[in-house]
């Protein structure tokens, strides 16, 4: 049977992955691997001291044995049949019948009990359910049973033997032992110590595995009971900036997916189960089927997602892996059976302990770059993927499953699957994108100047009607666009392109390339272009030459991929603790031998079942 409930609601467990070179990976696998390093079992450890005293008949029980001893002395039974009417009015009212005498025996039980939970900040904050890590009358009642039990064997036993020479039936005997565990269980007595909280965080081993590290936990905040909420909030202290998961930005609405990441011990803690399975989280797939309130007003999400007790605290996220609840309960019918309705916690209440534990929930640098890294294999980007997961491993050297994909990824590599793309060009030294564009509006600028500068220098030098001064010749400007007699006119300084070489100026009239040596005229030439020749009286220059055309710089270079920046420690300060009221639901001892999670308090049995 335990397998068949193994098999139910598993969509992805555990460090699975899917293989290099593999189909797509499913939503559920991504989000599985994304969310599984910050998904963590919770432990609450009790210790209780039972105490009652030894058995003995009452007033009332004594007069009981007197009657019983009269019908005896009347023959009216034999000797089992006095021993049988004893007990057989005994096991209907203990606590009348019997007393306790003597100094009280004690006994000292403990029993660790689990469930789920997710880490919500980088410097350790945790989020789970109040009832996961709250002591309530259900956790006394399971001590006392047991205790009882124990003094109940015990003592009838001891009665057995002393009427074993009474030959007494299979009923008879049957009524001490009934008797004698009544009145037990009415009357021990069970002192609880405060709980020990832990987080068991799924850390890696030396072979790469999953294991769980205890980490001690502060339970800083506790929801009230009374309005119907179910949140608690931890606090652990490790160094490193610990996996976590993003909070979402608003509650589902009905009908909208969600998947629920958690340990339900049905499907967790077998025996037959190595360590490492049993510290792997369990995916399961549903929708919101209704939107509720709880009798204290509290919102409530109810869903059709597979749970079972010991995924209490377990967190409900979206498609993109963001959590948009918690769960906390199950729908059960009259026998106690589930009914496949299970209740979550919605976003705006954990986001309000959060708040009220003076956390700041936010996503660690670890998990930026492990997402990214993650997209990046699914990709094929082995190498890229590769120095991401190097990256995650110094930020967090414990990660559970960083060091799987390393490996993987690595192999990839090595056989030649990695299609990472090269990274661009690198620009020029000393160039950036706009350096060329910078260069040519200063050309440009610098051209127009000069433009100016020789309309200025030709107005002043214009010849007198009918002759040139000095009875020199006629100064005319050649083809090769200077004015006679002075130095080319070149721009400043040359643009250049992406691979550093210059951009080749046109060349303009007026104007000179730079370098370029004109062959002096033996007479003077009439201009060519759009300048008009000198006639008498000559006839002024035509507005300023033209600035040169400019060659356009190149696409701007696409950057490397740089390294994701790595945000500092988040210092260990402690929160704010809230006071302890020890009432609420929480989970197993042996969890390979007992379910996880209790029938709720109340006579009615269709109440959720905390989980």
């Amino acid at each position: 049977m335990a397998a068949t409930t193994l098999s139910m609601g598993v969509l992805a467990t555990g460090a699975f992955v899917q293989p290099a070179s593999a189909e797509p990976a499913t939503v559920e696998t991504r989000l599985a691997e994304r969310t599984n390093p910050s998904v963590q079992v919770i432990t609450t450890e009790y210790q209780a001291t039972v105490k009652l005293g030894r058995i003995q008949f009452s007033k009332a029980g004594e007069q009981l044995v007197l009657r019983a001893y009269v019908k005896y002395l009347r023959r009216e039974f034999g000797a089992a049949g006095f021993v049988s009417y004893i007990f057989d009015r005994a096991q209907r009212d203990p606590s009348y019948y019997f007393k306790e005498s003597g100094p009280k025996r004690t006994q000292k039980l403990s029993a660790q009990f689990v469930g789920s939970g997710f880490i919500a900040s980088p410097d350790g904050y945790v989020v789970t359910a109040r009832h996961v890590v709250t002591p309530d009358g259900q956790v006394k009642q399971m001590f006392a049973s047991a205790g009882a039990a124990n003094f109940a064997k015990a003592d009838a036993n001891a009665l057995l033997k002393d009427f074993a020479k009474f030959d007494l039936s299979t009923g008879a005997m049957r009524n001490i032992v009934r008797a004698v565990s009544g009145f037990a269980q009415a009357k021990v007595h069970v002192d609880l110590s405060k709980p020990k909280v832990a987080v068991r965080l799924g850390v890696a081993s030396a072979t790469g595995q999953r294991v769980g590290q205890n980490q001690p936990a502060e339970v800083v905040f506790r929801s009230d009971p009374a309005l119907g909420a179910d949140v608690a909030v931890l606090r652990i202290r490790v160094d490193g900036q610990l996996p976590t998961v993003p909070l979402g930005a608003d509650s589902p609405q009905q009908g909208e997916q969600v998947y629920i990441n958690a340990f339900p011990a049905a499907a967790t803690y077998l025996k037959d189960f190595d360590k490492a399975s049993q510290l792997q989280p369990t995916l399961s797939k549903g929708s919101i089927t209704a939107l509720k309130n709880t009798s204290g007003g509290t919102p409530i999400l109810q869903t059709d997602a597979n749970a079972m007790p010991g995924s209490s605290g377990g967190a409900a996220f979206d498609d993109d892996g963001n959590v948009i609840g918690m769960l906390v309960s199950g729908a059960v019918d009259s026998n106690g059976s589930g009914v496949g309705q299970n209740y979550l916690m919605p976003l705006d209440v954990i986001k309000e302990a959060l708040t009220r534990s003076g956390a700041n929930p936010s996503t660690s640098q670890t998990t930026v770059i492990y997402n990214q890294a993650l997209a990046d294999f699914h990709d094929e980007y082995y190498s890229k993927a590769l120095g991401e997961f190097q990256q995650v491993k110094d930020l967090f050297p414990a990660h559970a499953y960083v060091g799987g994909f390393i490996t993987k990824s690595q192999t990839a590599i090595n056989q030649g699957k990695d299609k990472t793309p090269p990274p661009p060009a690198e620009p020029s030294a000393g160039f950036g994108f706009g350096t060329p564009m910078i260069i040519v509006g200063i050309a440009v600028l610098v051209i127009v100047a000069l433009g100016v500068t020789v309309l200025i220098v030709v107005v002043r030098r214009r010849p007198a009607k009918g002759a040139l001064p000095g009875g020199a010749a006629a100064a005319q400007l050649g083809s090769g666009d200077r004015p006679l007699g002075g130095q080319p006119y070149a721009p400043v300084g040359q643009p250049t392109g992406p691979t550093g070489q210059p951009y080749a100026p046109s060349t303009q009239q007026g104007y000179l390339p730079q370098g370029y040596s004109p062959v002096p005229q033996s007479a003077p030439q009439p201009m060519q272009g759009p300048a008009q020749p000198m006639q008498q009286p000559a006839q002024p220059v035509q507005g300023p030459a033209q600035p040169a055309q400019t060659g356009m710089p190149g696409a701007a270079p696409q950057p490397v991929y740089p390294p994701a920046p790595v945000s500092p420690t988040v210092p260990m300060v402690p929160g704010p603790v809230a006071p302890v009221s020890y009432y609420g639901q929480p989970t197993p001892t042996a969890p390979h031998q007992a379910p996880v999670g209790f029938q709720p308090q109340g006579p009615a049995p269709t109440n959720g079942q905390p989980r």
